[in-house]
């Protein structure tokens, strides 16, 4: 059963405040339309202007506001404005990171001050719920979520369907640690965003005040080096420095929504990820990758084209070989074997068979069988003529037959 959870969601007027090319706040209460009239109980941060059209768009699902707290405050306001914006706006001036419209002292205030907004509505807890969720308004610009009944709060499988405590967001590429040690984040401040997304963030209170913290104290880290990189690069290294209070979902930006319990689109963009993970700092992170992928195709939410089908399976073996999970290795091994048994033309097969046959018999004598287990695969053994000839390929380069009995 999904928790009770109080969604939290902002829109100020920064393109009133600087006069840049960035999306209008007409703009953004369009693409957030969907997230107003959708059936959660959701605070809204707004700034008096905008107040009116934003109401009215909500009444719609809710026009008693049973469901609805709005916050009008301006950005100038917020706490986290008031307490840093000098220091932003020096380190702006002073080191450039980004070269665009985000790269201003306000668009920096509002994307840290998330975490104030959040923090404050913690304090408010207008909802009496010891869950919240933070979701940006202009959310719909790039991520996508087609499937109407996704957008129930109720369905298992929607976004709004929170059961998670700890820190919950879409970690989109692998991250080293060794590039958030202190001595590289200069560095690593200095890159452009697109490791995490902060867009749509969930947990608990008690893991929202740890996050809150932590997050605070690298935000002042950067202003120590004088920059002020996004909020996603600060969340970054909060994620990497404190694991034990998040626990991150993969996808991109297209997928923050549609793969906050499964994996369900991209998957080809994150199996790359997988295959380049091989450096020991990420292969457990790869691992995850294609674990997560697995329990999406286990749970019939996702199914792969042949060539994913590949990329997963030669991605699988190789994160398990290399986090020394052995134990794991044989059983992907005998997944693969009967996933291609009697397709001769299988890439991942015949992959398998060439550059991996060296490992069998080592893999296969990770575990000492019982005598169960023996007489088990004596009742499966097959005879070595009637073996596919894909799997007597396998025999003839030295798999244990063991091995092969068992996975037929």
């Amino acid at each position: 059963m999904s928790k009770p959870v109080t969604f939290v969601t902002a829109l100020f007027d920064l393109q009133l405040r600087e006069k840049t090319t960035r999306r209008s706040a007409a703009e953004y209460l369009r693409l957030g339309a969907k997230i107003l009239e959708t059936d959660v109980n959701l605070v809204i941060w707004i700034e008096s202007h905008l107040f009116q059209k934003a109401y009215d768009i909500r009444s719609k699902v809710d026009p008693k506001m049973m469901k609805t707290t709005f916050v009008v405050r301006s950005l100038e306001s917020l706490k986290w404005y008031s307490k840093y914006i000098s220091r932003q706006t020096e380190a702006v001036s002073a080191n450039k990171i980004y070269f665009d419209v985000r790269d201003t002292p306000s668009y920096m205030s509002f994307s840290w001050s998330k975490m104030n907004i959040i923090e404050e509505t913690i304090g408010l807890d207008p909802f009496k719920t010891d869950h919240f969720a933070w979701i940006d308004l202009g959310l719909l610009y790039i991520c996508k979520l087609d499937d109407q009944e996704r957008w129930n709060p109720n369905n298992k499988l929607s976004p709004f369907y929170v059961v998670e405590d700890k820190m919950r967001f879409c970690r989109l590429k692998p991250i080293s640690i060794c590039d958030v040690q202190t001595d590289k984040l200069d560095t690593f401040f200095r890159q452009q965003p697109g490791l995490i997304s902060a867009a749509y963030i969930t947990g608990n209170k008690f893991y929202w005040g740890k996050w809150l913290s932590e997050f605070e104290k690298y935000a002042n880290v950067a202003l120590d080096m004088n920059l002020c990189p996004l909020e996603e690069c600060i969340m970054a290294v909060t994620t990497m420095k404190n694991p034990h209070i998040c626990n991150p979902y993969w996808g991109t930006y297209y997928s923050i929504l549609a793969n906050v319990h499964y994996i369900s689109m991209h998957e080809e963009h994150l199996l790359t990820h997988a295959q380049n993970s091989k450096e020991f700092q990420l292969c457990h992170q790869g691992y995850d990758i294609v674990n997560s992928i697995q329990e999406s195709i286990d749970a019939g939410v996702l199914q792969l084209s042949a060539q994913n089908k590949y990329m997963h399976d030669q991605a699988m073996y190789i994160m398990c070989w290399y986090t020394n999970n052995h134990i794991k290795v044989r059983q992907v091994t005998q997944k693969i074997i009967m996933w291609h048994l009697y397709d001769e033309n299988s890439k991942a097969f015949w992959h398998l068979a060439d550059h991996v046959a060296n490992d069998f018999k080592y893999i296969t004598k990770v575990k000492e069988l019982d005598d169960s287990e023996k007489q088990d695969l004596k009742n499966k053994a097959i005879r070595k003529e009637d073996v596919p000839e894909p799997l007597a390929k396998l025999i003839e380069i030295g798999v244990e037959k063991e091995l092969i009995a068992y996975a037929s």
